[in-house]
């Protein structure tokens, strides 16, 4: 659902908290502004990210951070530019799908040109790939458990202790109006509060600004 697709990009908190549940990641992301982020990802990286610029279309993001673990000798910094495109259309079946582009510009400091070329820009370009690939997949899984329902994402919803509030309710309302457009005969039974009706089952596991609103065609 482009909705879903939207509000967690908008939000990658809610995605972060969700495997944390589920026990599929040491990585750690809190928001720290309308449109920023700090985080780790429990190996060795933490970094600052900021929404620069974001239509549905298109989003931008920069980020600064730094590395110390067992893969350099030395700890480095560095930053990065990330862009992402997104298109909206219909599968044969007329379901609605997206399909995402993911650009990353990655400046290093103190790090040798050739062990870059040699050594670290293959092993990072081949881990953005898989965890975007994983990421993406992930979240076409959220969409479809929501369109078949169910009580499952609004029990889910309810646990995501690292989320702030207003934005699990977000993510309750969202997820109960893309129900309703994928089972728009039973659309008009969905409580008036945003809840979802009761016939499913939680996740159980994960293969793997104000942004907040998905309608926001702008974020600055």
């Amino acid at each position: 659902s482009p909705d879903i697709h939207l509000f967690l990009l908008r939000n990658p908190e809610v995605v972060v908290n969700m495997w944390q549940i589920m026990g599929a990641t040491n990585m750690t992301l809190k928001r720290t502004g309308p449109f920023t982020f700090n985080s780790t990802d429990g190996v060795g990286t933490k970094s600052n990210l900021e929404l620069v610029y974001g239509t549905p279309e298109l989003h931008v993001l920069y980020g600064e951070g730094s590395y110390e673990g067992s893969l350099l000798k030395r700890g480095t910094t560095g930053r990065c530019v990330l862009v992402l495109k997104s298109r909206y259309g219909n599968s044969p079946e007329q379901r609605a799908n997206v399909s995402n582009q993911l650009d990353l510009f990655l400046q290093l400091d103190n790090v040798g040109a050739e062990l870059v070329a040699k050594t670290l820009q293959p092993m990072l370009a081949k881990t953005v790939e898989n965890n975007f690939n994983e990421t993406a997949k992930f979240v076409g899984r959220v969409s479809q458990l929501i369109e078949k329902n169910s009580s499952g994402i609004e029990r889910l919803a309810r646990r995501l202790s690292n989320v702030e509030p207003e934005t699990r309710e977000e993510f309750v309302r969202v997820a109960a109006k893309v129900y309703a457009q994928a089972n728009p005969a039973e659309g008009s039974t969905a409580r008036s509060n945003g809840r979802l009706s009761d016939n499913s089952t939680e996740p159980q596991s994960a293969s793997t600004a104000q942004a907040r609103r998905p309608t926001t065609t702008s974020v600055r």
